[in-house]
């Protein structure tokens, strides 16, 4: 199946884009965001609720290595999983919702849930702040 063959993610407006405003869990007002990354672990693109929840903006974001949104303690089984799915296209943790931390721009961390799915080689972490 080619992307444009895909059903939409909830949440996420045709062409990729984030609606803002509603939490895809509950349907709420809770804050959201996507990251895209590719098999390298850079960050692509950016969208929805990012500079609120993460205090980055996307020209901040793209170019760098999603390490800069996790904190140090997730960051070497992150390595390990992005390493074996690239070698293996085993899908160790994706397609179900976590509770994880976030990294905040002033190195505080933030409570959210994230899920991580795979699109036409992009990685994308969808991302809902905790209520």
């Amino acid at each position: 199946m080619e992307d444009h063959d895909l059903p939409p993610l909830a949440g996420v407006e045709a062409g990729g884009h984030v609606t803002q405003g509603k939490g895809f869990l509950m349907g709420d007002d809770r804050m959201m965001m996507t990251v895209d990354a590719n098999e390298d672990g850079i960050i692509t693109g950016v969208r929805g609720d990012v500079e609120a929840m993460t205090g980055w903006t996307e020209p901040d974001l793209v170019g760098q290595d999603i390490d800069v949104l996790m904190p140090r303690k997730f960051r070497e089984r992150h390595h390990s999983s992005l390493d074996t799915y690239v070698a293996t296209g085993k899908k160790k943790a994706m397609g179900s919702w976590v509770e994880v931390e976030a990294l905040h721009r002033d190195g505080s961390t933030i409570p959210i849930m994230l899920v991580v799915t795979e699109r036409a080689g992009v990685l994308q972490g969808i991302i809902e702040e905790m209520p």
